[in-house]
């Protein structure tokens, strides 16, 4: 397993990953092979999103075009394309929490308006992977183990994961977005961790 203690350590290694011919072949309908997850720690999110920039750049001079969606961004032009962004953003403090999270959930589907645009984007780029960020920014609204379930843009999916990953006693492995307590993230995972390869 590579192991890092700062995320701009793993580009090297991410290159080299992304940019081979088994990874950038291993697409296909809903693949298991095909997803990947890559955990760093959360306080690293801002150089996370520097070290995606330079590797997107990084592939893009090995011949490998990476579409680099930030996945916050689309949920808010979904909000914004509905007029709802700014009506939501006032009233947040206003509304129960769990409230306002299953009425930006619906909203903003992940299924039938998120997803859709993130393939699009890819298609429009001809991209042969996709690199998603901004899972902690839209972490509970959107969970990751749901984007990995629904997401298929036909190629290989990378989504930079701000937590870790725990392997629990019984052999499965949860992924602990931000501050989430071990072993309490999702469990069933249609990613696997890049590290890990």
């Amino acid at each position: 397993m590579f192991e890092f203690k700062h995320v701009n350590e793993a580009e090297l290694f991410l290159v080299s990953k992304l940019s081979s011919d088994r990874f950038l072949k291993s697409a296909g309908a809903f693949s298991n092979s095909s997803m990947f997850v890559a955990p760093y720690p959360p306080e690293q999110q801002e150089d996370a999103a520097k070290m995606v920039d330079a590797l997107a750049l990084d592939l893009r001079s090995r011949g490998v075009t990476a579409s680099v969606v930030d996945l916050f961004s689309v949920f808010t032009s979904v909000l914004d394309d509905q007029g709802l962004w700014e009506p939501y953003c006032q009233i947040e403090g206003t509304v129960p929490t769990k409230d306002f999270i299953i009425a930006l959930k619906d909203a903003a589907d992940l299924e039938t308006q998120i997803c859709p645009r993130v393939v699009a984007q890819v298609k429009e780029e001809h991209a042969q992977l996709l690199i998603v960020t901004g899972m902690g920014a839209c972490y509970p609204v959107i969970r990751t183990h749901r984007l990995v379930e629904v997401l298929d843009p036909q190629v290989p999916v990378l989504v930079m994961f701000p937590g870790r990953q725990t392997h629990k006693p019984n052999g499965s492995a949860s992924l602990d977005i931000l501050a989430t307590p071990a072993g309490e993230g999702g469990q069933q995972y249609r990613a696997r961790n890049i590290f890990e390869l």
